[in-house]
């Protein structure tokens, strides 16, 4: 779930309950902001059960979470833990310059909607940075062993990073061995851990739309798959679009698209 931009789901607001409750935290220490759940079946039942949105529904309360309950085992202050200056985000932007061989200083700096810094990172760092998560090229043995137990848990529990219906839980499900995120702003990247490769696309009117089908054109124009997850990345890698009748209206394909 720290890995996920979740749905707000039933299981993601239990997850990231327990994660706080592991570390002896509450609720009101997230400072994410509140939105309602992503997912139209869980926003109904709140609204049902008459309950207000809050920080525990937004999409990114499982990374919050993770940095709260590290900054807990750490013993530092918890409060601001989104701010650029505290040695939460310190830490974050360190591990992006080791991953990314960037330096995070020197680039843009804003305020992602959940609250934390992001950084402008160039595709090719991104792409840098997900290739060597998932070969552990370059990073310490500590760090290798922390990325392998990432990959193996996401694999694990697909459904965490994402949620019902979604694209990177699906595809995951269906091909184990790709790992996907989607990002904002048409972003989209993805590992292969079996074959040490990292992927990172944008689209450049910043919908994602076409990421998704371009990602896993993308990873079908790989061979480091068998035959039948070959035949499972296609699948996602064009959709129908139909409209409220269920007509076919048109299609979008990521097939073709340059690797």
């Amino acid at each position: 779930l720290v890995c996920s931009s979740h749905s707000g789901e039933g299981a993601h607001v239990r997850v990231a309950r327990a994660i706080l409750d592991k570390a002896r935290l509450g609720e009101e220490r997230l400072e994410c902001g509140a939105h309602p759940p992503q997912d139209s079946s869980a926003n109904r039942a709140l609204i049902k059960s008459g309950g207000e949105p809050s920080p525990i529904h937004n999409n990114c309360s499982g990374k919050h979470a993770g940095m709260l309950a590290l900054a807990a085992r750490l013993g530092i202050e918890l409060a601001g833990y989104i701010d650029s200056h505290h040695p939460i985000q310190k830490g974050v932007a360190r591990m992006l310059d080791e991953l990314c061989d960037i330096d995070t200083e020197c680039l843009p700096l804003a305020i992602d909607g959940c609250s934390v810094p992001t950084w402008a990172i160039p595709l090719r760092h991104l792409a840098l940075g997900f290739q060597r998560f998932a070969s552990g090229e370059k990073l310490s043995p500590e760090r290798r062993e922390a990325a392998q137990r990432i990959i193996a848990a996401v694999a694990a529990h697909p459904y965490m990073v994402a949620g019902n219906k979604r694209f990177c839980t699906r595809l995951m499900e269906a091909v184990p061995r790709a790992f996907v995120k989607t990002g904002a702003e048409g972003v989209f990247c993805a590992a292969v851990p079996h074959a040490g490769l990292g992927i990172a696309l944008k689209c450049d009117d910043g919908a994602h739309r076409a990421s998704e089908t371009v990602v896993a054109a993308v990873l079908a124009s790989l061979d480091v798959w068998t035959d039948e997850e070959l035949g499972r990345l296609r699948s996602f890698a064009e959709v129908e679009l139909k409209n409220w009748r269920k007509f076919n209206v048109g299609r979008v394909t990521g097939l073709g698209a340059p690797a």
